[in-house]
């Protein structure tokens, strides 16, 4: 009688191991970078958005609208001092450069000219800039 063979052997069941766990080994670590600069883009995403906000709440009411950062998060308040909205960075992110903007009724930042630099762990930056005229650019 001749018996079929059925199934690997543990020979071939080794080789796919050792494939899988090369292959793992080299995704990995793109993965992890690929997660932190998502973090930083979403950050400098929102933080866009929030100055873009304030100075539109800035039009909107009147009023000057003060935004002030710190190197873990930042903090939007109307002109009574009032905090209106307050954002934590993501884990990692970090404002490298912290300074007040304030908006006033025109939706310009006269008393500011200068660039925000949001910087991940692993070193890279992203910049937002906003000019006198209340402009808010990513860079």
């Amino acid at each position: 009688m001749k018996r079929k063979n059925a199934g690997f052997t543990i020979f071939e069941l080794m080789v796919v191991i050792a494939i899988t766990a090369i292959l793992a080994a080299i995704a990995v670590p793109n993965m992890i970078g690929w997660r932190e600069r998502a973090k930083l883009r979403g950050a400098v995403s929102n933080l866009s958005g929030d100055l873009q906000w304030a100075k539109i709440r800035a039009v909107r009411d009147h009023d000057n609208v003060v935004v002030l950062f710190g190197t873990d998060g930042y903090e939007i308040n109307n002109a009574a001092g009032d905090t209106i909205r307050t954002r934590q960075m993501p884990a990692g992110v970090t404002i490298t450069f912290s300074f007040t903007a304030t908006f006033d009724s025109r939706g310009r930042c006269p008393l500011l000219v200068g660039t925000l630099v949001l910087e991940d762990s692993g070193g890279e930056q992203r910049q937002i800039s906003i000019n006198p005229l209340g402009q808010i650019r990513q860079e």
